[in-house]
């Protein structure tokens, strides 16, 4: 059984790539997870819809984005946080990698940020954060 949810933006009519290298290391350590994709090729960013989104998630939910939908799931995750607040929040990904610790001060919702590639962290977070584990 599954407790976390892995939502991933989709640019393109293919495979979104980081799912799947995320996917790669999740399995590799024998976590389970929900993949949940957002098709961004097929229209524009719906803030309720990528709430609506948000609310099907797991206890756990990672994020991943680049930096033209951090605004977005920002203020997605804030909604989520204030309806769901048990809820632990990873974000990653190009967009907040560079700015992760000025994310973490400011929108005290988000509870983890990974910087960079999340092949192996994610799976290391996760772990950390179903043994109990409450600082990083």
């Amino acid at each position: 059984m599954s407790n976390l949810t892995l939502i991933q933006f989709q640019y393109a009519p293919s495979a979104p790539l980081g799912a799947l290298y995320l996917a790669f290391g999740l399995e590799k350590e024998n976590i389970h997870f929900d993949l949940k994709i957002y098709p961004l090729y097929k229209s524009i960013i719906n803030l309720n819809k990528l709430y609506s989104l948000l609310t099907k998630s797991k206890d756990i939910v990672a994020i991943g984005c680049w930096s033209d939908m951090l605004p977005y799931v920002v203020a997605a995750l804030r909604k989520l946080k204030q309806n769901f607040p048990k809820r632990i929040i990873i974000l990653g990904g190009i967009g907040p990698t560079q700015i992760a610790e000025d994310i973490l001060r400011e929108f005290e919702f988000i509870d983890f940020v990974i910087k960079g590639c999340g092949v192996y962290s994610l799976p290391k977070l996760i772990k950390k954060i179903r043994n109990g584990c409450t600082i990083l």
